[in-house]
């Protein structure tokens, strides 16, 4: 068994169950023996399958299977009641701050090699769970003196892996906090921009925080039913449609079943999440009817943010007109002095339905004011997006050369974020293609599949740039495909799975 092999199958243990459970004495047995389900399967007798549903939990096998599997790996007598003592440690280690000594050591006879083996490892486990432990309990403790704020844990939490999060917010009073709760929401929302896994990670967190909240039981409820919303839009960045309604679902439950007597919880947050999956899913009508709902009852700080994403959807049904409109209106509630990027932002998704509506030359005044925004904001990523911006609005001027120029300079400046890269080579590839320039084409998809190689983007993506680089080679490359390919490459970005077509 490789070292890589070994980490993978110690990260696959399942949580330690009660004592009879055999699937992690087998398990652990296995890590300490170096085999692999197959080979152990193969010593054992059985099918390959079956060591690993045992493992999982997904099947209690019986008395007679366990010690014919217990066999194969050669333990015996004290071995066992060792690796089962170590077990119970392990157990201990995660319920309480209190580890007691490895026995290991005290069998009654000297150790075979084997023993000696399970002793260091055992020793090495406990130190490191003591540390560990300590540095996690020392984390949720506050000193009595001071109040550390929700602010401060959820930078903390940053700090930890996803299993030392789940314990903090498990084992810990101080972040069992509503504020962090709601914290936590939009740590995922944030993630989904770029990490769809990430966000379920913290999403969940959420949830988990949002249960064990002290107080009124009608306020965690409704807690409960501000946080699972946020795990079903992780699920819909995901492309996980079923986990997503169901997390909805049971929003909308809790919310309804709870109470938020002092009015901390924005329901405007929780009803444009679910408008976004709805509009995913091609439900328009439905989504545009959250959409309102949400702004009845949105705080006047997320209006803004509320109209941007109604007026996406009304975007992607097709209805350009009534986007712009809503554009319009977004940027006229935002402060630029006091929200001063959501402004540009609001302003930047203007001057693009400007220039997808045909009008270049109304979209000209309003870039040349998201290019002044965006330097007074010193975002070296924004003004390449600004600077794409242009092109688009060069190439709706019908000024094609000096577009194309503007889009090879953010090709260059994004050939370590490959998404946006090709996202920016489609529209370069889109000029070529209207101009009957086929070669151009076929070089920019070359180049495209070239930095997702280098970079080890997920194949899916690559594939699907790879089949764009067949339609280019056949010189069938269409208007229709690189808005299909754009649309899909915006999802993949955090959904590496998912597939093209």
């Amino acid at each position: 068994m490789s070292r890589s092999q070994k980490k993978q199958d110690l990260a696959a243990l399942p949580d330690l169950p009660d004592q009879g459970e055999p699937g992690t004495f087998i398990a652990l047995l296995r890590l300490i023996l170096g085999w692999t389900q197959e080979y152990f399967a193969k010593k054992a007798g059985v099918h390959a399958s079956e060591i690993s549903r045992i493992e999982t939990g997904a099947k209690r096998p019986r008395p007679a299977t366990v010690q014919k599997i217990t066999k194969a790996g050669g333990v015996r007598g004290p071995l066992e009641a060792a690796i089962r003592s170590f077990l119970q440690l392990l157990r201990r280690a995660l319920a309480s701050d209190v580890l007691i000594d490895s026995p290991v050591h005290d069998l009654g006879r000297p150790p075979g090699a084997v023993q000696s083996a399970l002793a260091g490892l055992l020793d090495r486990t406990l130190a490191f769970a003591r540390l560990e432990l300590d540095v996690l309990w020392s984390m949720g403790r506050p000193k009595e003196e001071t109040e550390v704020t929700p602010e401060v844990l959820l930078s903390r939490l940053r700090r930890r892996r996803t299993r030392q999060r789940a314990l903090l917010v498990d084992r810990s009073p101080a972040y069992q906090d509503w504020r962090l709760c709601v914290l936590l929401c939009e740590e995922s929302l944030q993630a989904a921009a770029h990490n769809a896994q990430e966000a379920l990670q913290w999403a969940t967190l959420a949830c988990e925080a949002a249960r064990r909240v002290p107080g009124a039981a009608a306020f965690r409820t409704r807690l409960c039913g501000y946080a699972e919303p946020f795990l079903g839009s992780a699920h819909r960045v995901a492309n996980d449609d079923p986990a997503a309604a169901e997390a909805f679902a049971r929003g909308r439950r809790f919310w309804k079943e709870g109470r938020d007597d002092q009015g901390v919880l924005d329901h405007g947050r929780v009803l444009d999440l679910e408008a976004s999956f709805c509009r995913d899913q091609g439900r328009h009508p439905e989504a545009i009817k959250l959409h309102d709902q949400a702004l009845a009852v949105a705080w006047p700080t997320h209006t803004a943010e509320i109209l941007l994403n109604k007026a996406y959807t009304l975007e992607v049904k097709g209805d350009l007109e009534d986007a712009l409109a809503l554009l319009r209106e977004a940027a006229e509630r935002v402060d630029a002095v006091a929200q001063p990027r959501l402004f540009c932002v609001a302003r930047f998704n203007l001057a693009g339905t400007l220039i997808r509506l045909g009008r270049a030359e109304a979209a000209r005044p309003v870039v040349a004011e998201v290019r002044a925004l965006a330097e007074r904001l010193q975002n070296d990523h924004d003004l390449v997006r600004v600077r794409w911006l242009e092109g688009n609005l060069l190439a709706g001027l019908g000024q094609r050369e000096q577009a194309l120029e503007a889009l090879a300079e953010v090709r260059r400046a994004f050939a370590k974020w490959p998404f946006d890269h090709a996202m920016a080579s489609l529209d370069a590839a889109l000029i070529y293609h209207q101009a009957g320039r086929h070669d151009e084409v076929l070089a920019l998809a070359a180049e495209m599949v070239a930095v997702f190689k280098a970079l080890g983007v997920a194949r899916e993506a690559t594939a699907a740039l790879l089949l764009f680089h067949d339609a280019a080679a056949k010189k069938a490359v269409t208007t229709d495909l690189v808005e299909k390919l754009q649309e899909y490459l915006k999802k993949a970005r955090v959904n590496p799975r998912l597939r093209f077509g």
